[in-house]
């Protein structure tokens, strides 16, 4: 590539910091208010364990719930320490993690990559709505640890290097593919092993955690994967075929591959990028591509489990890092390739002019959106980036440092313009249901000491002094492997919960809800108290709109063999 443009050379590692921070802020602003079920699970056993209960989710049940060690210490820790709300607590990190990983993602890809592209990659990741809306889980802390790991390697601090990786593997065990990588890469090219002291900076936390976990839970696994798994088995309620694969090529196919001219733009920019970073031998770039591979083939093929957001982070990590790449190749390219672009512009200008003036009325009511009017926005802002192609404003860097930054625009703000839009809306109703149905239970259920569910964070979140029983088996011992054998009543057999939280919607939870409606034992214990649904007090009910039920007659309800798992 050509040297830098030195507007934006001028983010230099003083200043790189004070951006994204400053943009933090702006996405802890913009974020501020969404959440979602899943991390109130670890929320609940990190508050236990910084109140002296044990880590436990049920109290005097010892079974590890949570897929992160690392991250469940860390919140419970600080709570301990500092008495900040749990779930403020998770955000704000969660966000601050997320901006520490773009700074050391940029200083990673800094020495084989052009200062405006590591720079650009830093501040695609920050603003990327798909990782924010991973707060409060592990997600960020995980890049953290992660990308220190990767920083290390490169400069060869081995130790350093083994140590982060063990720590990222404790935030999530699925970085052990990564270990992996890094592993193999130093074989192949040094011809022998890490240093003693590396592998023992490695293997020491892991160890540690290991034999507490065997002491502990009696196992080294969360129940968490056994759950995932066992969600796969279960049917089509979470997927047929290869979920997650099935999950990713549609993300990717609405993103790059749907008949909109800006994905032209895109697609040039992933090749653009591909070919720079093989060229450049980025080793970070690289790493993180190989990363994001060997992570699809672990969780796509391999475990075949539901594609969580989640799951997804280390692809969108090592996309955004070849979009960067590609902005600057493409703006630093050669002048008949601008040329090209600027026929391109003029026949997309063309098309939006015929859809504006009336010749397709549903087009314009399509058009006249936010989403759209940024697509037409940022095409119109293409026009410097193909002036550069003609005299004299070719080789000019003022005109190239502002093609940079407007086809940097271009390429990520439409994309992730629609993620911030459901930013604002959030929490969506399924998830301020649950609050609704457990002051409801509180206030109306005084004797209901245990509760049964399918999502149990929010639940089990605001019902702290009851038991919580999962159709799917988190807390709950021999849940998974019923529900993989697609029996979606043992649950209720088993433990015989005092109320129940279902849905009256048959679409989408048809599939693990209904054979225990149609149960004439269920009808005869169970008696429907209430339905309740957000901003709306009768039916027609929505489709996450909640059931509370109360158990009336527990001699109704048939015994069942006890699990092989005792609680």
């Amino acid at each position: 590539m050509n040297s830098p443009a030195p507007t934006l050379s001028v983010l230099s590692d003083r200043l790189r910091p004070f951006l994204l921070l400053a943009l933090g802020l702006i996405v802890y602003r913009g974020f501020r208010h969404y959440y979602f079920d899943d991390p109130f699970i670890t929320y609940r056993v990190a508050e236990n364990l910084a109140q002296g209960k044990g880590w436990v989710y049920n109290f005097g049940e010892h079974i590890n719930v949570t897929t992160s060690p690392l991250w469940t210490m860390l919140l419970a820790g600080l709570h301990f320490l500092a008495g900040v709300d749990l779930p403020s607590l998770g955000l704000a990190l969660s966000i601050l993690f997320l901006t520490l990983a773009a700074e050391l993602l940029a200083r990673a890809l800094k020495p084989h990559l052009p200062a405006p592209a590591a720079t650009l990659a830093s501040i695609f990741v920050i603003i990327n709505p798909h990782f924010a809306q991973t707060v409060g889980m592990e997600t960020m802390l995980l890049f953290v640890l992660a990308l220190a790991a990767i920083l290390n390697y490169q400069q060869e601090r081995w130790k350093a290097a083994g140590f982060f990786l063990s720590l990222a593997i404790l935030a999530r065990m699925d970085v052990a593919v990564l270990a992996l990588i890094l592993a193999l890469h130093f074989l192949f090219t040094r011809k022998r092993i890490f240093p003693l002291e590396a592998i023992l900076a490695f293997l020491i936390p892991l160890l540690l955690w290991f034999g507490f976990s065997f002491w502990y839970f009696g196992e080294f696994q969360p129940a968490t994967l056994a759950v995932k798994i066992a969600q796969r088995q279960s049917g089509g309620h979470w997927g047929a075929g290869y979920i997650l694969l099935n999950h990713l090529g549609l993300i990717l196919a609405r993103n790059f591959l749907t008949w909109d001219p800006l994905n032209l733009l895109l697609l040039a920019l992933l090749g653009l990028g591909l070919a720079a970073l093989a060229r450049q031998r980025s080793f970070a770039g690289l790493c993180l591509l190989a990363w994001a591979a060997g992570h699809v083939l672990a969780y796509g093929i391999v475990l075949n489990v539901p594609g969580y957001a989640w799951y997804f982070a280390p692809v969108f990590l090592a996309l955004q890092v070849v979009l960067a790449v590609g902005v600057v190749r493409l703006v630093q390219g050669r002048a008949w390739v601008l040329r090209v672009g600027f026929f391109l512009t003029v026949a997309i200008l063309a098309f939006w002019a015929v859809a504006w003036f009336g010749f397709d009325s549903k087009l314009i009511d399509q058009v006249l959106t936010p989403v759209h009017l940024s697509h037409i926005f940022f095409y119109l802002a293409l026009f410097p980036l193909t002036l550069l192609g003609f005299k004299p404003f070719a080789g000019r860097k003022p005109w190239q440092a502002l093609a940079l930054i407007l086809v940097a625009a271009a390429a990520v703000v439409p994309r992730n313009w629609n993620g911030w839009l459901q930013a604002q809306t959030f929490p969506p109703t399924q998830y301020r249901n649950y609050p609704l149905a457990a002051k409801w239970i509180t206030q109306n259920l005084p004797k209901a000491k245990s509760l049964g569910a399918n999502e149990i964070g929010i639940l089990g979140w605001c019902l702290k002094d009851h038991l919580i029983v999962d159709q799917c088996g988190i807390p709950t011992p021999g849940a998974a492997e019923h529900l993989a054998r697609r029996d979606y009543t043992w649950w209720i057999l088993r433990y015989r919960p005092d109320a129940l939280v279902l849905h009256p919607a048959r679409d989408w939870w048809w599939q693990l809800e209904e054979p225990i409606k149609r149960a004439e034992w269920f009808k005869q214990a169970y008696r429907l108290r209430v339905t309740l649904e957000a901003d709306r007090e009768g039916p027609p009910w929505g489709k996450h709109a909640v059931e509370i039920w109360e158990k009336v007659d527990d001699r109704e309800i048939p015994s069942v063999a006890n699990s092989n798992r005792q609680r």
